[in-house]
């Protein structure tokens, strides 16, 4: 087993229970780097290794998911939002609450991501990912998910544990990685047009949505998203 080392494990809740300590290394060049993926925590496999993606999930998401979206070992990047392994005895042994916070804060420390060129996106496969990098919560109900943050691009899908227990999500997941490497490329298709309520708007040379469920009321003055107004109190 790789011990746990580095400068800024000082004072982190896991510095006297966290197994192991696995780190990616800055390259040399980006050139060829097309994409860079985030978990939540090294499996037991990359503990021993020291080493990431280490594990029998890892093989699947770097030649059924990553290998079938058009990328090979060498265009990618992956690294945890920790970097040693909490010991437990039942559920998920990711750290909860303040040692979340101190983990998540201390392990912050080792990324690499800040080095990577903006233009190479960002891809969030566990929960804990997509919590840290865009605030946002469980990978089932945001998946697909994509926007620019900080001048990258960022994504979410689902983890490959879960694509190893439901196989119909590979389809899904293998498209969801190419939407991230396609916005990219592109990230003017990311660009929402203008939402108008109330009136059509003149907009010589744009596009706009016009919610035609928004209504005002010209007796209360008030205005109102409710889809059952009638057509008297709509001002187009």
């Amino acid at each position: 087993m790789a011990s746990k080392k580095g400068p800024h494990c000082t004072g982190c809740s896991l510095e006297n229970t966290g197994q192991g300590f696995v780190q990616i290394q800055p390259r040399k060049e980006y050139s060829t780097t097309r994409l860079l993926v985030q978990g939540d925590l090294p499996a037991v496999d990359d503990v021993d290794s020291g080493q990431p993606l280490s594990s029998k999930s890892a093989w699947w998401l770097k030649r059924n998911v990553l290998g079938n979206a058009g990328l090979s070992e060498g265009e990618f990047l992956y690294d945890n939002t920790i970097r040693c392994r909490p010991h437990s005895k039942k559920g998920s042994p990711y750290p909860k609450k303040k040692d979340r916070e101190s983990a998540e804060a201390h392990c912050g420390s080792y990324s690499i991501w800040s080095v990577v060129p903006n233009n190479i996106p960002l891809l969030c496969i566990a929960d804990e990912a997509a919590q840290a990098q865009l605030g946002l919560g469980s990978v089932a109900t945001w998946h697909g998910h994509i926007e620019q943050k900080d001048g990258r691009i960022v994504g979410i899908t689902y983890p490959p544990s879960s694509v190893m227990k439901e196989p119909n999500l590979l389809p899904l997941v293998i498209k969801e990685v190419q939407n991230v490497l396609e916005a990219a490329q592109n990230p003017a298709v990311l660009t929402r047009p203008t939402v108008v309520k109330g009136i059509a708007p003149y907009l010589p040379g744009q596009e706009a949505v016009v919610d035609l469920e928004w209504a005002y009321d010209r007796v209360t003055k008030q205005s109102s998203d409710s889809s059952h107004v009638h057509s008297d109190q709509i001002t187009l």
